[in-house]
């Protein structure tokens, strides 16, 4: 039940929000009358200023011809506060609605004026980053668009049916900074600023399908724009030397640069073009805030300028007009079964559906359990393992502690560490009180299963190799380091020697485990997977270190203490020295991530703890939860904490088995390979082992599909969940994901319903492509039965369903292979 009360409690959450959101706009003000706009005065220049000690958004002609000659830019001010920090603003040109970003509330809102600028403003979604610098509008469909660089995703809501945000994309994002859409072509546009990869603008369907990089070679692409009257696309670019606004045809090419001025003359902030103009913010060297329009036929002409006091600041601009969103008289969801309805090419529209739902190819949505998403904070504490959604830390509410629903209760039983495996569900914790290591599956109804227990000890930290399958758990009291496979067969010690350690770390794509001792001085050891190359990384500077944590992409160690506030930072390879990131409300007991926030978990006493986020970069502050139970441990379950890098060797797992000890090998096609030691009749007894598996597979098989329930939710043979128990086999040239239960089909070129990557119902059943089914989660594309399928896709372990190919399947103490859902057995 705890899964559908988290869903509940979200739903909860998300009403509460509305309420308090509400109550902001009680607080905004209205500086000018009341003022209709649109279509009876041309094109409107929006812009989002903050005027010490006021937001509020400004608006004026975009006519150059209406000023005086003085040159003054003379804007009405709207939505004025004092407690709100507007970051981004967009604006529908035919219903009057104009939408802006809360920077220090972590909101998007609304106003609910329709046809004229005034009146209240609402929160439509939230909580954000508070890094949203972008957003944009389709005006056909109705759907606001945005970028949140802090949570490096791209959401979408409806703006008038109270609509949930969904997210559309939120793999491989870094940095997204700018977005804007062509909802005729059914185009949606980014930029990202880069961290790991270089900066690019991608382009994406308007429900996040189909992405493509269409530019690169840049510098800092902060913004960008859609001309809709010659189908081009504007973008600003800084670079060292220069500063560039530059444009291209909707598939990026045709690039040419429109305005390149000297970088001493100030950086582009934020642009928008319409028929005639390119408009942009600048930012001088003095820090002022210049408005500039450029003529789109002239650029390097100047149609107007106007140079800021210093305490205003422009943080974003957008113009509309008739002709900038046109409306055809038919529109793309005037007829739709969606449950959230999105503008396609040639005035058709694509269905979506919300976070945790599957699509139908009826356009409607189905909840599928099996299916984890948003990113969840996992929690130990004195009691209790509990969840909560991470960007409640961002959230202006009062009592975020309501947020965080208890997961499983554990009566008088501390649990001092946690790890989760994302593409399997599951969850491992340590109680100290009955010295066990637990796993139990993250679903509906079902309990834990103690995997290893030890006497006289204390497991403080714990980690998963989500690649291997792998358990590993430091013992503060009695000095060790050991690690299992997912089902407890075979525990192993790796080392005896470990001084006091607290706290682990894997990089399963590195091949690294990191792990901290209490020695004089702490240091923070590192070594290989398989034990080997063993070495003291740096001096942690602390006196108990507590807990550590990787950035996979940056390739950094985070790491805290009990003894001081502060947040070091090192490399990997512990080249560079220690560095201080900030500093948190109150010394941790654990850390974690998520995006680009440092989430902390710790104590001020008994029955007291915190949950804090600081940014991993500046280390600002970012938020606070107050929690009334102590917090041991903190975990992430999302896919940005547990990324599987693109393979460069054969992946090779050891089992354990009656017979001698087994490699199981991924090859290049559909077989798998047993390697068995030794020289003399290794091809014979390599034919024998595999002879042998076989039997004992189709063995295991019936004995699973004979039994019945499963206690601990390791298994799912009841009759609810058989259709996820797949096995994958070949027709043609398409995959085919098959319940047991039934005899493999034929191809057929209709199909019945179907849903992400897994069947909901009706025949065939049809994998999804794997790149579309990542990419796009709420989306379905099938292989044609001409498509080539790539092999990765008959074995690649995946969040989305239970299936894990026997390659990498550990085997139990009978010698039979477990599935990776039958580890209770």
């Amino acid at each position: 039940m705890a899964l559908r009360h988290f869903r509940i409690l979200k739903i909860v959450f998300l009403k509460h929000e509305q309420k308090h959101r509400r109550l902001h706009s009680i607080q905004l003000e209205t500086f000018a009358e009341d003022c209709a706009f649109g279509k009876d005065t041309g094109n409107t220049l929006f812009l989002a200023i903050y005027q010490t000690p006021q937001s509020f958004i400004g608006w004026l002609s975009a006519n150059s011809d209406s000023y005086n000659s003085g040159m003054t830019l003379n804007y009405k001010e709207v939505y004025a506060s004092q407690t709100h920090y507007w970051t981004s603003v967009a604006s529908d040109y035919h219903t009057g609605n104009v939408t802006f970003h809360d920077k220090d509330n972590h909101v998007i809102l609304l106003s609910d004026a329709f046809g004229t600028l005034g009146g209240d403003a609402h929160s439509i979604s939230g909580p954000t980053s508070g890094r949203v610098e972008a957003i944009t509008i389709d005006w056909l469909s109705q759907n606001v668009y945005w970028v949140d660089e802090g949570y490096n995703w791209i959401k979408v809501t409806t703006y008038f049916n109270g609509g949930p945000d969904i997210t559309i994309v939120d793999t491989g994002l870094e940095r997204p900074s700018g977005i804007a859409c062509h909802p005729i072509k059914g185009y949606l546009f980014w930029t990202e600023l880069g961290n790991k990869n270089p900066p690019k603008i991608e382009r994406s369907s308007m429900s996040g399908a189909n992405r493509t990089t269409i530019v690169t070679g840049l510098s800092e692409p902060r913004s960008i724009a859609v001309d809709i009257t010659t189908n081009r696309i504007y973008w600003t670019d800084n670079r060292a030397a220069d500063i560039k606004i530059e444009s291209s045809d909707l598939n990026g090419n045709n690039r040419r640069t429109e305005v390149s001025q000297p970088t001493s003359g100030g950086v582009f902030d934020s642009i928008s073009v319409d028929e005639d103009n390119i408009f942009v913010s600048v930012v001088n060297p003095t820090m002022k805030h210049i408005i500039r329009y450029y003529s789109k036929s002239n650029p390097s002409r100047v149609v107007f300028q106007h140079i800021l006091s210093n305490e205003i600041r422009v943080l974003d601009v957008c113009v509309n007009g008739p002709n900038i969103q046109p409306k055809p008289k038919a529109l793309p969801c005037d007829v739709h079964t969606c449950s959230l309805c999105v503008s396609a090419d040639n005035g058709k529209h694509e269905c979506i559906c919300k976070d945790n739902y599957v699509l139908f190819p009826n356009g409607t949505c189905s909840i599928d359990s099996t299916i984890w998403y948003p990113p969840r904070c996992i929690i130990g504490s004195t009691d209790a393992i509990s969840m909560f959604y991470p960007n409640v830390i961002h959230s202006s509410l009062d009592d975020k502690q309501q947020y965080i629903k208890r997961f499983l209760r554990k009566t008088k039983k501390i649990i001092t560490a946690v790890t989760v495996d994302i593409y399997s569900n599951l969850l491992f914790f340590a109680e100290d009180t009955t010295k066990s290591i637990n796993v139990i599956r993250i679903k509906e109804g079902v309990y834990p299963r103690t995997i290893h227990t030890y006497t006289g000890g204390r497991v403080d930290g714990m980690a998963v190799d989500w690649i291997s399958l792998n358990v590993y758990w430091v013992d503060y009291l009695k000095n060790l380091l050991m690690f299992s496979s997912y089902d407890g067969i075979s525990p192993s010690t790796m080392f005896f020697n470990v001084i006091r350690p607290r706290a682990i770390a894997v990089d399963p794509n590195a091949r690294l485990i990191f792990w901290t001792e209490k020695t004089s001085p702490t240091k923070l050891v590192s070594c290989n997977l398989g034990g080997t190359n063993r070495h003291d990384l740096i001096n942690t500077n602390l006196l108990d270190p507590s807990g550590i944590t990787l950035d996979h992409a940056q390739r950094r160690i985070y790491i805290v203490g009990e003894d001081r506030n502060l947040i070091y930072t090192i490399d990997y390879d512990g080249i560079e020295n220690i560095g201080i990131i900030g500093s948190s409300t109150s010394p941790a007991k654990d850390i974690t991530l998520f995006q680009d926030f440092i989430i902390l978990a710790g104590s001020y006493g008994r029955q007291s703890g915190f949950i804090e986020a600081i940014h991993k970069v500046s280390g600002i502050h970012e938020g606070l939860i107050n929690v009334n139970a102590t917090v041991y441990a903190i975990e992430t379950f999302d896919e940005s904490a547990q990324p599987i890098a693109t393979q460069t060797a054969t992946p090779k797992m050891t089992t354990t088995s009656p017979l001698n000890s087994t490699s199981h090998v991924q090859t290049t096609g559909s077989k798998s390979t047993l390697i068995v030691s030794g020289a003399v009749g290794a091809l014979a007894l390599s034919i024998v082992v595999l002879v042998v598996i076989i039997i004992l597979l189709s063995k295991k098989q019936k004995r699973r599909l004979q039994q019945s329930g499963d206690t601990h939710g390791l298994t799912n043979n009841d009759n609810r969940n058989a259709k996820h128990l797949l096995r994958v086999s070949r027709q043609g040239d398409t995959i085919y994901a098959v319940p047991n239960n039934i005899d493999e089909p034929k191809y057929e070129s209709s199909i019945g319903a179907y849903g992400v990557n897994h069947p909901i119902g009706g025949s065939p059943y049809i994998a999804t492509k794997l790149d579309h089914q990542y990419d796009t989660p709420n989306t379905v594309a099938l292989y044609s039965k001409s498509e080539p399928v790539p092999h990765v896709a008959l074995c690649t372990s995946s969040v989305l369903h239970d299936y894990l190919c026997t390659q990498y399947t550990p085997e139990d103490s009978n010698g039979y292979l477990v599935m990776r859902e039958s580890l209770a057995n």
